[in-house]
């Protein structure tokens, strides 16, 4: 990961959870100058001092439910518990210990920059964009797209390899997949391959220290989709070596990754070598869709 980026959001969450705090004594100090609203908090807490044995629960929710009236009228936020952005964490940026969730996502919104068509949902796919006689191909390759969304983690074949042509679909129906996924709280990378060609470079040109910094976020994501492979350049010693590297090791981690490309198998084996192209290109741990037809942007 990227420490100096991780530390700005974290400082920020500071901040931001800091001002939750306020905001919750703020409000709290603001309902009590009000007599209906004091009186129940003085039965309130009369109640929550009493031993354990005693059955109090119901008279708790009971005042908890008029208080939550006595704000409502009197345009009080609810402060019974503080309002947090992200209730995971409690905005500290950690869940178990770990890096919450936010936080890569706010990691791979910085990487993105803007690389994701954000209106490209399935809902929105117009089949009647495609010739008549390919129709019935394309709505088989949405199907099975989004069962791959709706069963993730896939439990056999966790990659997807597309290929197509020029404008026959191939960045939608990634991004597709890709906002689908993001909506269930997955950790997803979106690159397109120029982009991973110049981490590639970036990593390889870092001081030793910060290499795997660099490049970490792409071998943890939960989902790795790489459009556009193969308009990259070849950098001698970088580029397939390190390709090879993040494939393999996905893999190996059964963690899912999504490629789509204008090359064939054939183009993709001359181009990358044999050990790319067994992982990219296997069947046994890849589901390969073939998107024909004609440039779309063209036919528009």
């Amino acid at each position: 990961m990227n420490e100096r980026q991780i530390s700005e959001i974290l400082r920020e969450y500071e901040k931001r959870r800091h001002f939750a705090e306020l905001k919750r004594t703020a409000d709290y100090e603001n309902a009590m100058t009000f007599p209906e609203f004091s009186a129940l908090q003085k039965n309130y807490n009369g109640l929550v001092v009493k031993p354990p044995e005693a059955d109090v629960e119901a008279e708790i929710a009971e005042i908890r439910k008029k208080q939550a009236a006595v704000l409502k009228k009197l345009k009080i936020d609810d402060f019974f518990e503080t309002q947090y952005l992200c209730a995971r964490c409690k905005d500290t940026g950690y869940e178990n210990g770990k890096l919450c969730l936010c936080v890569k996502k706010r990691l791979s919104d910085d990487r993105k920059n803007g690389a994701v068509p954000t209106d490209a949902v399935f809902e929105n796919c117009d089949l009647s964009l495609f010739d008549a006689d390919i129709r019935p191909r394309m709505a088989k390759v949405y199907s099975i797209a989004k069962k791959y969304v709706e069963t993730f983690p896939p439990k056999n074949k966790p990659n997807i390899f597309i290929t197509g042509g020029t404008g026959t679909g191939k960045t939608y129906l990634t991004a597709c997949i890709f906002n689908a996924l993001t909506k269930k709280d997955v950790f997803a990378e979106y690159l397109t391959a120029f982009g991973l060609g110049g981490l590639f470079l970036k990593s390889h040109l870092a001081p030793v220290s910060e290499k795997t910094a660099v490049l970490d976020p792409l071998f943890s994501a939960d989902l790795l989709i790489v459009d556009d492979l193969g308009t990259e350049p070849i950098y001698n010693n970088i580029t397939c070596e390190y390709l090879f590297g993040l494939i393999n090791e996905r893999t190996v981690n059964a963690k899912p990754t999504v490629i789509s490309t204008n090359l064939s198998p054939a183009d993709i084996l001359s181009r990358y070598g044999e050990r790319i192209f067994s992982r990219v290109c296997n069947k046994n741990n890849a589901t390969l869709l073939d998107l024909p037809g004609k440039d779309l942007r063209l036919k528009k």
